[in-house]
């Protein structure tokens, strides 16, 4: 008996209190909200996703709320001072280009194909080819450093770059 008292009860306070937040909400006026755009920032931003901003905001407002560009940024094609549209996407690209790396053969690479690699200039190039000459083909990669002018540091520069077959 004791149980169906308190259902009964609490059946009342959730029907009073349902009948109190519907007359609230219908009280509310949510004509305020076409005063603001939703819109989305993704790429080369700190922060993207989806921000509320006051009709009239312009790009550079969102990027300020995104948190800023980020160092690869490209921002050579967007207009600071576009009016946002609302539900709109914004995109900012990257300024960096994937690089195609083209594998050399140390033992067989020419001066001008050693040269293409970053780091190696004119002369170092001539000084792989002539410790090539003199030693035979070479059998790790390691054996650069035995070159003048290749220490360690450079090795590590130049290793995704060549390969020994």
């Amino acid at each position: 008996m004791k149980f169906i008292i308190i259902v009964a009860i609490c059946t009342g306070i959730y029907v009073c209190a349902m009948d109190i937040v519907s007359k609230f909400t219908s009280s509310l006026d949510f004509t305020s909200t076409s005063n603001i755009v939703e819109v989305s920032i993704s790429g080369e931003v700190t922060d993207p996703g989806t921000y509320y901003l006051p009709k009239g905001a312009v790009l550079k407002d969102l990027v300020a709320y995104a948190g800023g560009f980020t160092d690869c940024a490209d921002v050579s094609n967007l207009t600071a001072s576009e009016t946002l549209k609302n539900n709109a996407n914004y995109y900012v690209p990257t300024s960096k280009v994937e690089e195609t790396k083209i594998m050399i053969s140390l033992n067989e690479a020419s001066l001008s194909e050693l040269e293409t690699i970053p780091g190696i200039g004119n002369s170092l190039a001539a000084r792989i080819v002539a410790y090539r000459v003199e030693n035979g083909n070479f059998t790790s990669i390691e054996q650069l450093c035995n070159i003048k002018g290749i220490k360690e540091e450079t090795l590590e520069k130049i290793k995704s770059y060549i390969y020994i077959e």
